[in-house]
């Protein structure tokens, strides 16, 4: 192709809407991903009305998933006066193959590619044009050097390679899902089939071709893949849309109905849904149609368009509704585990049906954990059905919304009489549960020993001193070894069935009783673990005088093995590490953030362990040193000597 130094505003763009919408959930089983509104106006929509301010007067869509749905709304979005046309993909083709399917729209001039689920805001095109009039430059890509996962690698302005820079480090940039291109990449592309852009580019750059790297700093980015990226572009751009007269904490569509006694924080609301007056919403994204009178978070759809049939068949089975259109599902986000929890009601009945990955042990262990403790007679949610193909699912009796970490959190005189229900059913799996297990075979997770010992303190000092405090090799090693000994000590204690995760978070509380979740991973292990975990807790603060009168309700208790104060001491500084380690690596992902709102409790309650147990000098200076950031910096060469913990004598 004859090159011209000066090249015009393309007219020709094509949006990618082809995909399957996945990470999205149950929204996108009722609405596809590029037609998801942003503050009222479809993503397709918006992206379409910036290229036509470019210049562009011919519009490509592909389509996948919602491809009927999709068409409408790009038809209705399509600026007058521009010729829009639609393809559809039976097989999803990918972005190279996409756009090789469609060779014949582009003829041969430059043209924009442009993927549906981008927003783009304060964006300038001239840059873009520059950077692709330059001699052997065949495409022009928008790049962030600040955010996202950042592994394209950049030199002098041009993009070397993709996807293969370790991530942040220095010379690498993010892929906004925006370029310019000249007609020439098409034949780095194989005829037919699936393909991606990025082997187009790399067959390019091998062959000599430049791809230009244009980043704007003053430019909006966001990919709105996930609903939490959905709902975070939303307050991100609250104030572009400032003309809207919108809340800056809530969006609700025109056509939807939101009670004045409601309370929505930083949800999104889609049109025709319903919130009623009893509605405590956070984080929450409510689709279109839905109906919700009760605290929610997550994604908030009908249940018809949440549900598998096989999912569906159960509830209608099991809920006393026994209607599917009058139930609302609620989808909530996932935390640290390969598990999904979606809440079915329809504000009076509940049930909690459990997605999980049957391929990861701990998950694997629910079903049959659930049915021993059910035997014998211990409080955990009853199974309503089970499928193990050809995906993995619990239907589950609801336990409900409160957890005891709510009632702490509320001041509620029921929570210690509560707490000491909790003692009186840990002494019981403990001492009599702990034998019926160990006749009947129960197969559980592999016991504490050496291994899952060496696994929570790496958790602790790989993840947490090292990435998340940012600490020095050394002194991280010193603090490694004395945890080594912690771990050797631990495991002279006799071994018992522990729920392993006991936290207030996983006792939920029906009327005045309570009921355990998230025991997946029971193990033999000390005792004393699930008494740290439970008293020294970093969702909640437990009182003084609590502490010690639940420690001594457990030793007195008669069916409780008997409990080592110096062994507790060692157990709450290992439980307190084992946290700060998961609150680092989850915190560290964008699904997981919240967590690191949990350190500074954490690491308040090592800071107690650790004056009133076991003198580890290493360990108490750094946490001191973090809990107190302008402390004076303590010598690095402090020993790690072991001192047992003062006993703690129990009331009486």
């Amino acid at each position: 192709m004859k090159r011209s130094d000066a090249i015009t505003m393309p007219r020709r763009a094509m949006i990618l809407a082809a995909g399957f919408g996945q990470r999205m959930l149950a929204l996108s089983a009722d609405l596809p991903k590029p037609i998801m509104p942003l503050w009222h106006t479809s993503l397709l929509a918006r992206n379409m009305h910036t290229l036509h301010t470019w210049g562009v007067r011919e519009f490509l869509v592909n389509s996948h998933h919602g491809a009927t749905a999709v068409f409408d709304a790009a038809r209705t979005a399509c600026p007058d006066g521009c010729r829009l046309t639609f393809v559809h993909e039976p097989t999803i083709l990918g972005t190279g193959g996409g756009v090789k399917n469609v060779a014949w729209f582009f003829g041969d001039a430059p043209f924009w590619l442009m993927n549906a689920d981008v927003v783009a805001l304060r964006l300038d095109p001239a840059p873009f044009l520059e950077r692709l009039r330059r001699r052997g430059t065949i495409a022009a890509c928008w790049v962030d050097t600040m955010r996202g996962p950042r592994s394209l690698r950049i030199q002098r302005g041009v993009i070397t390679d993709f996807a293969t820079a370790t991530p942040g480090t220095r010379g690498t940039a993010t892929f906004c899902g925006l370029h310019v291109i000249q007609p020439d990449l098409l034949r780095y592309l194989p005829a037919t089939g699936f393909a991606s852009i990025i082997d187009a580019y790399r067959r390019a750059i091998a062959c000599g071709a430049r791809v230009a790297a244009v980043e704007q700093p003053n430019a909006f980015w966001a990919d709105v893949g996930t609903p939490a990226r959905y709902l975070q572009a939303h307050w991100d751009t609250a104030a572009d849309f400032a003309n809207q007269d919108v809340r800056i904490d809530c969006c609700v569509d025109p056509s939807a109905r939101v009670h004045a006694r409601a309370t929505c924080r930083r949800t999104v609301v889609w049109p025709r849904a319903i919130v009623g007056p009893k509605a405590d919403l956070t984080d929450a994204i409510v689709g279109r149609h839905a109906q919700i009178n009760e605290s929610g978070t997550g994604l908030i759809t009908r249940a018809i368009t949440a549900l598998t049939p096989a999912e569906a068949d159960a509830v209608i089975k099991h809920h006393p509704a026994k209607a599917l259109n009058a139930l609302t599902a609620i989808t909530y986000p996932a935390r640290g585990s390969r598990r999904n929890y979606v809440r079915i009601t329809d504000s009076q009945h509940r049930l909690m049906l459990m997605r999980f990955d049957p391929q990861h042990e701990e998950n694997a262990r629910f079903a049959p954990n659930t049915r021993f403790l059910r035997r014998h007679r211990w409080p955990v949610p009853r199974i309503l059905a089970a499928s193990a193909s050809p995906a993995a699912w619990l239907l589950l009796e609801d336990v409900g919304h409160r957890s005891l970490q709510d009632l702490v959190a509320e001041n509620s005189e029921s929570a210690l009489r509560l707490y000491e229900q909790v003692i009186d059913h840990i002494a019981r799996l403990h001492g009599p549960l702990t034998e019926a297990a160990l006749d009947a075979g129960l197969p559980l997770m592999p016991a504490f020993g050496a291994t899952l010992y060496r696994y929570e303190r790496d958790l602790f000092c790989n993840q947490f001193l090292a990435q998340h405090a940012h600490g020095p090799p050394t002194r991280i090693d010193t603090i490694r070894e004395a945890l080594k000994r912690v771990a050797r000590l631990l495991q002279r204690a006799p071994l018992v069935v522990l729920h392993r995760d006991l936290q207030s978070s996983n006792i939920h509380v029906r009327g005045n009783r309570p009921v355990f979740i998230d025991y997946q991973g029971m193990r033999l292990g000390p005792a004393a673990y699930d008494i740290a975990s439970l008293l020294c807790d970093p969702y909640v603060r437990l009182p003084d005088e609590w502490r010690a009168s639940l420690l001594n309700r457990y030793q007195k208790n008669r069916n409780a093995v008997p409990l080592d104060l110096t062994i507790y001491g060692y157990a709450r500084i290992q439980r307190l590490c084992q946290a700060l380690g998961a609150f680092a690596r989850l915190g560290a992902t964008p699904q997981g953030r919240s967590f690191t709102a949990h350190i500074p409790a954490a690491l308040a309650e090592l800071a107690r362990a650790l004056e009133e147990g076991p003198q580890l000098p290493a360990l108490h200076d750094w946490v001191q040193e973090l809990l107190s950031p302008n402390r004076a910096e303590s010598a690095t060469n402090a020993g790690n000597k072991l001192v047992p913990p003062r006993p703690v004598a129990p009331q009486r």
